[in-house]
């Protein structure tokens, strides 16, 4: 496999918003856009553009070229959203949540009720993952997607890209993100989306957004998954990997997690 170069990082996150009372406020119309027509952000440059996703806001950045940049866009993202968006209409991002139960009064519309847009994939069968139906009636979900862009992708270059990145991103991610009601809906084990500039990494909920610490360390991590498919680490195409891998964050099983880690030299950072 030719080694993977010219390397950018982007990302597609979800958060929900709250009023003063900590009650989840639907995004539905309060926000505008839309995956069809996503509203660029007044005063930044292009590719930074915001859109309601079922009941939550979804914003995206122009990919980034080093950890610095991508640091800086999604903060950037974050602050115009608040305050051009968000603030306004007396409503603010609530960080640190990945699932919650809204109220039926939030859930009336047709937006609110539509699930999921193209599908995604499952990399260790190389099928379809079955579309998302609610489990809960009120439950909805913020996923933290990480899309990574390279020089003439290849499929075999973006199925081992998406198998490392579980293990460095997926993996350490089950000990700093509380959540675990999201995979029943979304981002299990392996989940992506091939594109022309590469591939996106769908497994991942936004837990990552909600600080300096945690955003820096999403990029290192990237990193180091593009590090581990350009030395051929064999190890990521074992079964005994993909077996625990997937036990691990399909079922939050934490040991098999720091099994596969171990074996990999992954850490848990301290947040």
């Amino acid at each position: 496999m030719q080694k993977i170069q010219n390397v950018t990082l982007g990302c597609d996150p979800e958060i929900f918003l709250k009023n003063s009372a900590g009650k989840f406020i639907a995004s539905c119309d309060k926000i505008g856009g839309s995956k069809d027509a996503p509203l660029q952000i007044e005063g930044l440059s292009r590719g930074f553009a915001v859109q309601e996703d079922n009941v939550a806001v979804e914003f995206c950045i122009p990919p980034a070229g080093s950890k610095a940049e991508w640091n800086h866009h999604v903060r950037q993202a974050l602050t115009s959203i608040s305050d051009r968006f968000v603030k306004p209409i007396g409503l603010e991002l609530a960080f640190g949540v990945s699932s919650t139960n809204f109220d039926a009064t939030e859930l009336q519309s047709e937006k609110a009720q539509t699930f999921g847009c193209d599908p995604d994939f499952n990399v260790y069968r190389l099928e379809e993952n079955p579309r998302p139906e609610a489990v809960e009636v009120g439950l909805r979900t913020a996923g933290g997607h990480i899309h990574f862009g390279f020089a003439n992708p290849t499929d075999d270059q973006r199925f081992a890209v998406v198998r490392a990145a579980d293990v460095v991103l997926g993996l350490p991610s089950l000990f700093l993100d509380g959540d675990t009601k999201r995979r029943l809906m979304y981002g299990k084990a392996g989940a992506f989306r091939p594109k022309p500039y590469g591939v996106e990494y769908r497994t991942l909920s936004n837990f990552w957004i909600g600080s300096d610490t945690l955003i820096e360390w999403a990029y290192e991590q990237a990193m180091k998954a593009v590090d581990l498919v350009n030395n051929a680490d064999k190890r990521l195409f074992a079964s005994d990997t993909a077996i625990m891998t997937e036990l691990a964050i399909n079922k939050n099983n934490k040991a098999a997690a720091k099994a596969v880690m171990k074996k990999f030299g992954i850490q848990v950072p301290e947040v």
